[in-house]
């Protein structure tokens, strides 16, 4: 009897001392559980095919010199005060499959400018100033191309590769230009674009022009 109630106190006592599980690892342990969602082919490829026919677009209105489409443009207001109109470009990037998030970020780039033209007479801002005037006041975005970063021509971009990062897609992709009915490509500079799923559509979120020293077509 006295063996039974010792080991029955034995017992009790080893349950007693059993470690409760973390909490933390617990936690991390049902985290890993959770599946994240899986993007198949078909979500690559339609990444790559808005980002392809945005920069199609971009370079034949750059070549048909569409300038209102692709950049604000200078204006007067009712005060004979210069200005900027942008809202045909801004519906551009829209129809092109820009998120909303970026399309906010391009506008905020144009206020330092905007707020400068407030004490400028439009008469004077066209007939007097010139390259480095325009640089002084944070509008001289007409010097260069803002999602290609330079004025290089280019006919089209490829898609390289593409990779998953989180919910997102992100591509590099490689500017060519059209010689003899073939592509030869940029290799001083690639873009690496950000693109997410925005009311069920993927869209671009995020363009960024890299360059290297080279400088040459292959």
């Amino acid at each position: 009897m006295k063996k039974n109630l010792l080991l029955l106190f034995y017992l009790l006592l080893l349950f007693s001392c059993t470690e409760e599980p973390d909490k933390k690892e617990l936690v991390q342990t049902q985290a890993l559980k959770i599946e994240q969602p899986k993007l198949s082919y078909s979500d690559s490829a339609a990444a790559s095919d808005i980002t392809i026919y945005f920069y199609k677009w971009y370079a034949e209105a750059i070549q048909t010199s569409n300038l209102k489409e692709i950049q604000p443009e200078f204006v007067k207001d009712s005060n004979g005060k210069a200005s900027l109109e942008f809202s045909n470009y801004i519906d551009h990037l829209r129809k092109k499959g820009f998120t909303e998030n970026l399309i906010k970020k391009e506008i905020n780039r144009f206020k330092p400018c905007i707020e400068n033209l407030k004490h400028i007479n439009y008469d004077t801002l066209q007939e007097k100033y010139d390259l480095f005037d325009y640089e002084d006041i944070d509008c001289d975005f007409f010097n260069y191309y803002q999602w290609t970063k330079d004025m290089d021509r280019h006919d089209g971009a490829d898609v390289e590769n593409a990779s998953i990062i989180g919910n997102a897609i992100q591509l590099k992709i490689l500017f060519y230009i059209i010689e003899n009915k073939k592509k030869r490509y940029w290799d001083h500079k690639y873009a690496e674009v950000l693109l997410i799923k925005e009311g069920g559509k993927w869209k671009i979120d995020n363009i960024e022009v890299i360059f290297n020293n080279k400088n040459t077509l292959n």
